[in-house]
């Protein structure tokens, strides 16, 4: 996301990309109103060169949305994944004897293992191994 800020001088590219992953995360029509789809598409479709500075706004506030919506995902999933992991570890830390019953509703501890199986899972997939639960 970063490295799509940097480059701010290029709002329709910006929105392009950013449209794109919105498309495959699933979010682009439930986080865009439909006039905001429309005028993505035409302003794709119309428009080289942002010179008007009302548009260049209005694709600002674009983009600020899809970022927004586009990280709220990746926490959601991130806690989507984490959640039974810090059950699991509470389960059986408690089965030792251990005071973890406050463990799988921690947010802290329910992301930290929802992101250490997520980067466990792309290291994995990198190397070509099959990762299953």
């Amino acid at each position: 996301m970063r490295n799509l800020i940097a480059h701010g001088n290029d709002l329709m590219k910006t929105l392009d990309i950013l449209r794109t992953k919105a498309l495959r995360k699933g979010i682009w029509f439930t986080t865009m109103s439909t006039e905001e789809r429309v005028l993505a598409g035409l302003i794709k479709r119309y428009v080289k060169i942002v010179r008007n500075t009302t548009l260049a706004t209005v694709l600002a506030r674009m983009i600020v949305k899809l970022i927004q919506a586009l990280r709220d995902a990746f926490w959601k999933m991130i806690e989507t994944i984490g959640r039974p992991m810090a059950e699991r570890a509470a389960k059986g830390a408690c089965m030792i004897g251990w005071d973890a019953s406050k463990w799988a509703i921690d947010p802290n501890i329910v992301t930290w293992y929802g992101l250490a199986t997520y980067s466990l899972s792309v290291q994995k997939r990198w190397r070509g191994i099959e990762y299953g639960y």
